[in-house]
């Protein structure tokens, strides 16, 4: 039985039967997926792993070889439970918080253009280009 390099076929048909098995396992995988928003909200799985961060629950599932971090997320989805509040208690909570995290996301803009502008400018002060 000889050995077949799938790379080595025509580029029509790789590209096709690559494509049809793309599509195909796409299929497969998302029928049995669920949207999670219809579960929880974002900003609560966020502040969830956040807090499994902050508390070293993620390092206990994380293996690192050859300076590359993997995650277990099989160990870690089959042993971690978490709490979800009901949908309108989490509806609530995101109406409290996403005004909060909006305000976060444009003062990070803001700052990282300041960076940016120090940067620009405390050399050409320093020298002597811009006089104060």
């Amino acid at each position: 039985m000889a050995f077949q390099f799938p790379f080595l076929k025509k580029p029509e048909q790789t590209q096709s039967t690559e494509k049809e098995n793309t599509q195909r396992e796409l299929q497969t995988f998302s029928s049995g997926l669920v949207n999670i928003q219809d579960i929880i909200a974002p900003e609560i799985l966020y502040l969830s792993f956040l807090e499994a961060y902050e508390n070293g629950e993620i390092d206990m599932y994380s293996v690192q070889s050859t300076g590359i971090s993997n995650f277990k997320w099989s160990e870690y989805i089959e042993r971690v439970t978490r709490s979800i509040p009901p949908l309108d208690l989490q509806q609530d909570f995101q109406d409290k918080v996403v005004p909060i995290f909006t305000q976060i996301n444009i003062l990070g803009i803001r700052n990282a253009n300041l960076r940016k502008t120090r940067d620009l400018l405390l050399p050409k002060l320093m020298s002597g280009d811009i006089r104060v």
